[in-house]
C-alpha cells in the first residue's frame, strides 16, 4: 500500500522590484507495508453429546481477532479435514463447507484496528455419529484479496 502525501508550501519572497510570491510544491512518498494478522480467542471443541446426535447438529462458535490494513479486505477460508460437513457464518454471511472440503467468505476493510469476528458454525452429523471427542476439523486461513 502507498499513501502520498503533498504539501503545498507558499512562501512570500522578495523578486527584484516586482515584489511577488513564489510557490513550490513538496511530494513525500511512504510506503506502508501490508498488515494481516489474525489469532484465535476462542477455539471450540466437537465433544459430540447424544443429545446433538438426536437433533443431527452441533453448533460450534470460534472466535478471531484480525488486525488488516487491506483497503480491499480479506479472505476467511475454511479448510474442512473432517467426515463432517458444516456451515460456517461470519459477518452475516454464510457457505457451505462439504466434508474433506473447502469454502471463502469475503470481508470488507474495517479500518486497520484489530476487529473481533464471532464465526458460527453447524455440523451436520451422520446418522452413525459416536457420542465423544473428536478432532476440530476445521482449519482457517487469513488471505488478502
Amino acid at each position: 500500500m502507498k499513501k502520498v502525501i503533498i504539501l503545498l508550501m507558499i512562501f512570500t519572497v522578495p523578486v527584484g522590484v516586482y515584489g511577488g510570491i513564489l510557490q513550490t510544491e513538496l511530494r513525500i512518498d511512504a510506503n506502508i507495508p501490508p498488515i494481516l494478522e489474525y489469532s484465535v480467542i476462542s477455539d471450540p471443541t466437537l465433544d459430540i453429546t447424544d443429545f446433538e446426535i438426536e437433533a443431527g447438529e452441533a453448533p460450534r462458535e470460534t472466535v478471531l481477532s484480525i488486525t488488516s490494513n487491506m483497503p480491499d479486505g480479506f479472505l476467511i477460508v475454511f479448510e474442512n479435514e473432517g467426515n463432517l460437513s458444516a456451515t460456517a457464518t461470519a459477518g452475516g454471511m454464510q457457505v457451505e463447507i462439504a466434508s474433506r472440503g473447502h469454502a471463502q467468505i469475503a470481508m470488507p476493510f474495517t479500518g486497520s484496528a484489530p476487529t473481533t469476528y464471532h464465526i458460527d458454525y453447524v455440523f451436520y452429523l451422520n446418522p452413525d455419529t459416536q457420542p465423544g471427542a473428536y478432532p476440530w476439523p476445521i482449519a482457517i486461513t487469513i488471505t488478502p484479496l
